[in-house]
């Protein structure tokens, strides 16, 4: 396909910001934001593709490139077109004298954070990103990106020192930081409970947490690809402001393939596998409902068991980060019976509770 890629022109902004919107199906089309700065990818005269980028000053005053939203039009997706596009953002911003470069990925968008780790980037802890870019850098990505409030995604950075390079973490550190980091957010409810319930409660996610890792894991066995644990790392403030409000919203931790298919077996195999996870909050969810009317403890487990089912009838962004998208994109009939086991659930807690 014959197509030109430039900078954004004046004028363009609204334009670009159209396309954005059209290009995603979710939530995510509300937060696309009229760009200052962007690169377009143009056809007879037509943008039909975009990456919106900033510049973020970081320690020592450096430039950090950070790409925001990256998007085609869905009128000619599948012809390499976000490939070249995200490839020119990245060579643009080294030539603007960017020290680094980060961007956003969610966790299971192969398409995208494939083509960054195949072009210098690594996925960053929150301590790699620190580290690299400073106090200043990382409290200006958490006020001018979406790195605290965007749950289920990932940081992705490529450091022209080589200072992004870090320990690979395993499947057992990936889980004990999963759970450390909820059930201390999950204390901040003391506000609401006092310090005894508030006790019950960290155990009670704790419990849920733990169980649903296993039974993660139980539905990877299924297949013969080797999966690991990790904690997302995004998303926390606005775990933390639910919490302070009473709200069941842990940060994202999963089982991922080592590597990414686009065949229907894959699909099933991760289909499979956030099924079984459901399968074992559902029964957690009954076991823990019968005896609810009776135990704190247990009233908590049913509690936050309905929540995180709850939130896997939704198949859309943020609430597609817990898995029920999985489900959806391989067998949609499975993804009703869940969905309505699911509601049966929650009405429950709602009248019962």
């Amino acid at each position: 396909m014959n197509f030109i890629i430039r900078r954004m022109e004046p004028g363009e902004a609204k334009e670009v910001k159209k396309l954005g919107i059209r290009s995603f199906r979710s939530l995510e089309s509300l937060f696309v934001p009229t760009p200052k700065e962007a690169l377009v990818a143009i056809k007879d005269s037509k943008i039909i593709a975009a990456v919106i980028i900033k510049i973020i000053r970081s320690k020592d005053n450096q430039k950090t490139g950070y790409i925001d939203f990256a998007f085609v039009d869905p009128a000619f997706h599948n012809q390499g077109i976000g490939r070249q596009i995200y490839k020119a953002s990245v060579y643009y911003l080294w030539r603007r004298g960017c020290s680094q470069i980060t961007a956003l990925v969610k966790d299971d968008n192969a398409g995208s954070w494939s083509i960054f780790l195949k072009n210098g980037f690594e996925r960053a802890s929150l301590y790699t990103l620190f580290k690299c870019l400073g106090k200043k850098g990382f409290l200006n990505h958490i006020l001018h990106t979406a790195m605290a409030w965007g749950p289920g995604c990932e940081v992705y950075l490529a450091d022209s020192k080589g200072d992004s390079k870090q320990k690979k973490n395993n499947s057992l550190f990936q889980i004990f930081l999963y759970l450390f980091v909820n059930v201390l957010i999950s204390l901040l409810v003391i506000f609401h409970l006092g310090a005894a319930q508030t006790m019950i409660f960290a155990g009670a996610l704790f419990s849920v947490l733990s169980f649903g890792v296993l039974t993660g894991y139980l539905g990877t066995v299924f297949s013969k690809r080797k999966w690991k644990f990790r904690l997302v790392n995004c998303g926390f403030i606005s775990s933390i402001l639910l919490a302070l409000v009473k709200a069941v919203f842990p940060m994202i931790g999963n089982w991922y393939p080592i590597e990414y298919e686009k065949t229907k077996k894959f699909k099933r195999d991760l289909g499979i596998q956030s099924t079984i996870n459901w399968a074992g909050y559902l029964v957690l969810a009954l076991a823990s409902g019968i005896l609810s009317p009776y135990n704190l403890f247990c009233n908590q487990v049913f509690i936050i068991c309905s929540a995180l089912m709850s939130f896997r009838i939704l198949a859309v962004y943020p609430f597609s980060v817990f898995g029920g998208t999985r489900v959806f994109h391989w067998n949609k009939i499975v993804y009703s019976v869940m969905a309505l086991l699911s509601i049966v659930i929650v009405m429950t807690r709602i009248f019962w509770i």
